[in-house]
């Protein structure tokens, strides 16, 4: 691309002659000297070529060099005198670049991030922009030009996004600085960018040297309500919800990269592969049968990992559950990267020289067992309300089934949250939960029943007990209706109606559990207006449930969760 053509060295050159020849007004100089530019940006590739300047990251990701074209047309607009004013009116402002060096054809400023996509939005990023929407109204300033359909914009990034995307790829000037949210417990931060074509006051003249015109011969720009945007970054929010993350091995080696890449593009559009990595052979035989046996729950000890292997990473931008035969019977299981393993082995002739992944559970799990727990990027929410936001946001169709009168502002002590979902994978891959090694065999994922699941929240685990449509937790038709009738309790936490509500707990006492705990005599008395001798009594409660049951068509159903009781 034309980007690449242009490197540090060029540009810096450029810096040069425009400093001593074209450009005799001032030079700005902070924390950053001539030799510092040169030296941090020569032999630097382009990072970020647009319409009106080449951008380029030093490699300590420090600082970044912004140079503005000097074709006669774009120096008339004033694009660098603007945005270094409006920097300066934004430097009290921790998420605004901080400008550091600067001349009359280009500038230096702090390194605030990668681009904001829909791999790395912050789960807090609707409190982040709208704090940076208020210090820029604070500071007179507005910006204009915040999202791009990628459709539309076919710079560079746009190209290479579209490439990985398609048309719903898009751009925004928002960066993300990332960090490791399992060591700080914090989200990483936003930054806005590039205020080129920023307006001051309504104006684009920022100061009174720079005129009051705009890019109107941009073809498709229009200068954006920049609190429109926060549309764009929900939808954004909402396909990041849907990412999925995989792996596959090829344990010998037989393909080469490029026909995987081929084979996906072609075949599976909806997985990325973000990286391949090789991994190096065990020297030791006691160490690869311990990390293979650990791999795979079981006693391994053939040809896998004695030689170099191949690791794909993916991510599944739009996952799919189905059934598919498999080695350990029919199962429920991610069905691109299924059919993809299906796919290269029957081509190879059948044979277990290919692996991958079929939920999020087994990656979680093949990574720790190979001591690459870091590339997976957990999701680690800070309250109980931000669980459920991503929930609402994402669309996915829950219940809390009870003890949620504080919610969502805390959770119970010592109570798991019973959510029934009518989508347990999308529920899972929501909420980021994880099963403990030791349950892994007994786990829903895993073909079996056990469906409980440790949350990360406020750097704790919780844990959520999530149900779903067809488990015979209760009965089917009954779990559909629940959900149908679901009411938003407070603050966006979907519960069962009245009538649900207490016709679950009367059928979780007397049909799931052998005795009636005091918290559930409370909540009958106080929803079905029970005397308190009717909530403790069993004969009274079963002819309550079986008319309420026959009413609606329902039937007892023995549960799935052998854990569960059934007591009919």
């Amino acid at each position: 691309m034309a980007a690449r053509e242009v490197n540090g060295s060029d540009i810096c050159v450029t810096i040069q002659k425009e400093e001593r020849l074209c450009c005799p007004g001032p030079v700005h100089r902070n924390t950053l000297n001539d030799a510092d530019i040169e030296s941090r940006f020569m032999n630097q590739s382009v990072s970020f070529h647009a319409a009106t300047s080449k951008t380029i990251v030093d490699d300590r990701h420090e600082y970044v060099l912004k140079v503005i074209s000097q074709s006669r047309h774009w120096k008339r607009k004033y694009p660098l005198e603007r945005e270094i004013c409006i920097l300066k009116k934004l430097s009290p402002f921790s998420w605004a670049p901080r400008l550091v060096w600067y001349n009359s054809s280009s500038m230096v400023t702090s390194f605030a991030g990668k681009p904001l996509d829909l791999f790395n939005i912050p789960l807090n990023y609707r409190e982040q922009y709208a704090n940076i929407l208020r210090d820029m109204t604070t500071a007179g300033v507005t910006h204009g030009d915040i999202h791009k359909q990628c459709k539309i914009y076919r710079v560079p990034l746009c190209i290479e996004a579209m490439d990985r995307l398609g048309r719903t790829a898009e751009w925004y000037e928002l960066t993300v600085q990332e960090m490791n949210g399992r060591k700080t417990g914090k989200y990483p931060s936003m930054s806005l960018l590039d205020f080129s074509w920023a307006k001051f006051k309504g104006s684009y003249s920022c100061n009174r040297h720079i005129p009051d015109t705009g890019p109107d011969s941009i073809p498709n720009f229009k200068f954006q309500d920049d609190a429109a945007v926060l549309e764009k970054l929900d939808m954004t929010f909402r396909r990041h919800l849907q990412l999925e993350q995989h792996l596959m091995i090829d344990w010998t080696n037989h393909f080469p990269e490029e026909k995987i890449q081929a084979l996906v593009k072609k075949r599976w559009p909806n997985l990325l592969i973000r990286k391949v990595v090789q991994h190096q052979k065990y020297q030791d035989d006691s160490t690869r049968v311990q990390v293979l046996s650990k791999f795979y729950n079981m006693k391994v000890d053939d040809f896998r990992g004695k030689q170099e292997f191949n690791i794909y990473f993916f991510t599944d931008t739009d996952p799919t559950y189905d059934f598919r035969p498999s080695s350990k019977g029919n199962r429920i299981v991610n069905v691109a990267m299924f059919d993809l393993k299906r796919s290269l082995r029957d081509s190879m002739g059948g044979g277990f020289k290919i692996h991958a992944t079929d939920n999020i559970q087994e990656t979680k799990d093949n990574l720790k067992a190979l001591r690459l727990d870091d590339e997976y990027q957990h999701r680690q929410f800070d309250t109980l309300r931000r669980v459920f936001d991503a929930l609402n946001v994402a669309g996915c169709e829950y219940v809390v089934l009870r003890n949620f009168e504080k919610m969502p502002d805390e959770v119970i002590v010592g109570r798991d949250v019973d959510l029934l979902v009518s989508d347990y994978y999308e529920a899972k891959r929501i909420l980021d939960g994880n099963i403990p090694q030791s349950k892994v065999h007994e786990s829903y994922e895993n073909g079996k029943y056990r469906i409980q699941n440790t949350v990360s929240i406020g750097g704790k685990g919780v844990k959520f007990d999530v149900l779903s449509v067809g488990d015979n937790y209760f009965d089917t038709h009954w779990q559909q209706d629940i959900i149908k009738r679901r009411v938003s309790f407070r603050k966006g936490v979907y519960v069962p109606s009245e009538e649900d509500h207490l016709y679950t707990i009367i059928y979780h006492v007397i049909i799931q559990k052998k005795a009636i705990a005091d918290k559930y005599v409370k909540a009958m008395t106080s929803i079905g207006n029970f005397s308190v001798a009717q909530a403790q009594d069993k004969a009274f409660l079963r002819g309550e449930l079986d008319s309420f049951m026959t009413r609606h068509n329902y039937k007892m159903v023995r549960p799935n969760d052998k854990t569960v009781g059934y007591f009919v």
